[in-house]
């Protein structure tokens, strides 16, 4: 495996962390505010938002057009995620 693809890999495992923190949030808020937590269910819908119109569709690119094996295409989509979330202001 060469610098590019551990570098993808390393950003892809903090892509998880961050998917799994903001989903932890998400139901911590929904366990304190219960059902109609307002910050819950904004969360609940970004969330939906990233993975149906950015993680989906960057890994089917990467999978078909680029014919990268799945593994590969599963690390670059969320190494994007990762700079996508990068650029948000907490």
């Amino acid at each position: 495996m060469d610098i590019n693809n551990k570098q993808m890999k390393s950003d892809a495992r903090i892509a998880s962390y961050i998917f799994i923190a903001l989903n932890i949030t998400m139901v911590l808020f929904f366990f304190a505010e219960g059902t109609t937590s307002v910050f819950g269910i904004v969360i609940l819908f970004v969330q939906f938002l990233l993975i149906v119109f950015w993680l989906f569709p960057v890994f089917c690119y990467q999978l078909f057009v680029n014919k990268m094996d799945r593994k590969l295409a599963l690390y670059k989509a969320l190494a994007s995620y990762k700079e996508a979330m990068s650029h948000v202001s907490w």
